[in-house]
């Protein structure tokens, strides 16, 4: 047991330093004491990099607050920025959203998040309309605050076990859409579920979850909605049903999302849900470039049928670099795509193994679109840069007819019906199952088979863009 309690120590400790040499901390000067937060800022992140603020819970501290985010961000090139609370009348580090304990308190924490934000775009180069905010609990709670009342601010917000609390509500309105999400336990004893509207958990008075996510949907004017029940994280440890409510097509395309994680307690639901990555995940879909135009996220493709659960363009027989009919190629055409084929294959190969890299495109590392264009491109066939866009070009071409060197197509990690990933098939079987070599968040480029359940179940379709 010694031993045991001995190498956990250990653990912690190594974790603790690794936080530490990552993410270096800072001092502020604003309002009042300086404010401390720690900032991941790697030498060789890019200008213009996203910027993600994720703030603790009442009585949390910064220090080592989820390294998983930071993970993340390391993967994905993000900077992180992790601010210290400030302290309540009992001595408790957090957000001041008029908690009772909160009560004479004369710090204005929107107005610190707003500046903190400001500074790092300015000393940093972070990129204005690439910032996030991410808040567990009381972290969560000024999430609401800031997503009413500063909706212009960030990208997106996302909160985990956070409250609307009733005074937000009589005092204003939410002032405009943003992309919104939640992640809540149904038996949240801490920010309860079906709200405190008498204020007896000591918080003061706030309503119910699903009440606080309507606000949303109204300020974002979303127009549909589904409901889909997640698989278990793990089926063969505990893990509680995840319900996702999704409320999309609003303003600007922004989307609120609802996790009902069923049975789950005041927690970030790391055993039930991968937390850090669905709310990254869902901060990448609204990464815009320099005019505001979308460069990562999953675009619906154009005239768009339905075939065997695949959607696709009407597939016809125009050469996808001409446009000419080539319903009576010759002899040497024929011969012609196998041998570029051959050759595209040849060169993704020789990529297998480099790091993916969120936007980038390549040499030495690349997104999943960055990859496709790469590659193509080395045979002067130029793609569009995102996967949504060269879901539109070529042609479509159904499962069973597709080749080697053909674009096949994914939905993306978010649940809608749109393209978020490609890849490009090295090897097809006459049953419509193939393999393909794609850049992927975890494994970089590698080679992957359809019929792996993660995939099969996001096909979307094929696109020929060679003879």
């Amino acid at each position: 047991m010694k031993k045991i309690l001995i190498s956990g120590l250990l653990f912690v400790a190594m974790t603790s330093l690794a936080f530490s040499q990552e993410l270096q901390k800072h001092k502020m000067f604003a309002f009042g004491p300086s404010r401390e937060y720690y900032l991941y800022n790697p030498e060789n992140i890019r200008e213009g990099a996203p910027l993600v603020i994720m703030l603790h819970g009442f009585g949390g501290k910064a220090d080592n607050y989820r390294p998983e985010m930071l993970e993340i961000a390391k993967r994905e090139g993000f900077a992180l920025c992790i601010p210290d609370g400030s302290k309540a009348n009992n001595g408790k580090k957090g957000w001041n959203v008029r908690y009772p304990s909160q009560a004479g308190m004369k710090v204005n924490d929107e107005s610190f998040i707003l500046r903190l934000a400001r500074k790092l775009q300015k000393e940093y180069g972070y990129s204005k309309n690439n910032t996030f905010l991410c808040g567990m609990s009381n972290g969560g709670d000024i999430g609401y605050v800031l997503a009413w009342k500063h909706p212009e601010v960030f990208g997106a917000i996302a909160s985990v076990a956070g409250v609307t609390f009733e005074w937000l509500i009589n005092e204003c309105q939410p002032k405009g859409p943003i992309p919104f999400m939640e992640i809540h336990g149904t038996e949240d004893r801490s920010s309860e579920w079906m709200g405190d509207h008498t204020g007896a958990g000591g918080w003061g008075p706030y309503t119910s979850v699903p009440i606080a996510i309507s606000y949303m949907i109204a300020a974002n004017k979303c127009k549909a909605e589904e409901t889909i029940e997640l698989p278990l994280l793990d089926p063969n440890l505990p893990s509680r049903n995840v319900v996702l409510h999704r409320y999309y097509d609003g303003v600007d395309d922004c989307e609120v999302r609802l996790y009902e994680v069923i049975g789950g307690k005041h927690s970030w639901h790391l055993s039930d849900i991968e937390t850090c990555e669905e709310i990254w995940d869902f901060f990448a879909q609204y990464i815009v470039d320099d005019t505001g135009a979308m460069v990562n996220r999953e675009y619906e493709p154009t005239r768009q049928i339905e075939d065997e659960g695949e959607v696709g363009v009407e597939e016809d027989n125009r050469d996808p670099r001409t446009g000419q009919n080539t319903e009576t190629r010759s002899v040497q055409e024929d011969y012609e795509r196998p041998n570029l084929a051959s050759g595209i294959i040849k060169e993704a190969k020789s990529h297998l193994g480099k790091p993916y890299r969120m936007g980038a495109k390549g040499p030495d590392s690349f997104d999943c679109s960055g990859f496709t264009s790469f590659v193509f491109n080395k045979y002067d066939i130029q793609l569009p840069r995102s996967s949504g866009e060269q879901a539109k070009t070529g042609i479509a071409i159904s499962r069973q007819k597709i080749m080697p060197g053909d674009l096949v197509l994914f939905r993306g990690s978010g649940i809608g019906q749109s393209i978020g990933h490609v890849g490009i098939v090295i090897e097809s079987n006459d049953d419509g199952s193939f393999t393909f070599i794609h850049a992927t968040q975890k494994g970089g480029v590698v080679i992957s088979d359809s019929l792996e359940p993660y995939y099969s179940s996001r096909y979307k379709g094929a696109r020929r863009v060679i003879r």
